[in-house]
């Protein structure tokens, strides 16, 4: 997909690699959590994780098999349980649209300054795009959707990607700690939360 994109597809093999990999994390939780607001509904807090389990976030104490003291998996995890309430339930306050997910998922592959791999010009390229979609953005707020005063709703967006990389983060951290500590096969079923 993204190398149909022809912005994407003119960038060399080291920039295009940095923002895949940044990109995909993001994109992956994104759409679960997306997924999941959309299919559970409104005051349920299950997050649908792989294709066949879920998990329910409202008590992460039910994630932990209780015959099992191991404090190394829950330092690691709790912040990852912690965050995905707070992640879910912005997303059913908002009730994003899919033209609002694009535009997420826009942010998420082409906010990208902090990666030191990415050149001056490919930099040039991402805001060039990132004010094309905010501007394809307030045509659909103002013309579509018959609001004007849509800021507050757009830095929610922003808000939402800012915490899902937090969450893609401490992921990171978890599957390094799990390298380490090897806890997946002790506490609970790793295969399914990754």
């Amino acid at each position: 997909m993204l190398s149909k994109f022809p912005y994407f597809a003119v960038l060399d093999f080291n920039e295009k690699n940095a923002l895949y990999k940044r990109f995909w994390q993001i994109f992956h939780i994104l759409e679960r959590f997306y997924q999941s607001a959309e299919y559970f509904g409104e005051n349920d807090y299950r997050i649908i994780i792989g294709n066949k389990y879920f998990l329910d976030v409202s008590n992460p104490n039910e994630f932990f098999d209780p015959t099992t003291k191991n404090k190394d998996a829950r330092i690691f995890i709790t912040p990852l349980l912690n965050r995905a309430p707070y992640v879910l339930k912005l997303l059913k306050t908002l009730k994003i649209t899919v033209v609002e997910l694009a535009y997420a998922s826009l942010l998420a592959l082409w906010f990208c300054f902090e990666l030191d791999e990415i050149s001056d010009i490919a930099q040039k390229f991402a805001d060039e795009i990132l004010k094309k979609a905010s501007d394809g953005l307030h045509e659909y707020y103002v013309k579509d959707l018959h609001n004007s005063n849509y800021a507050l709703r757009q830095a929610e967006l922003f808000k939402l990607i800012k915490i899902i990389e937090c969450f893609a983060r401490d992921r990171r951290n978890l599957l390094t700690a799990n390298n380490i500590f090897n806890f997946s096969e002790k506490v609970f079923n790793f295969g399914a939360f990754i």
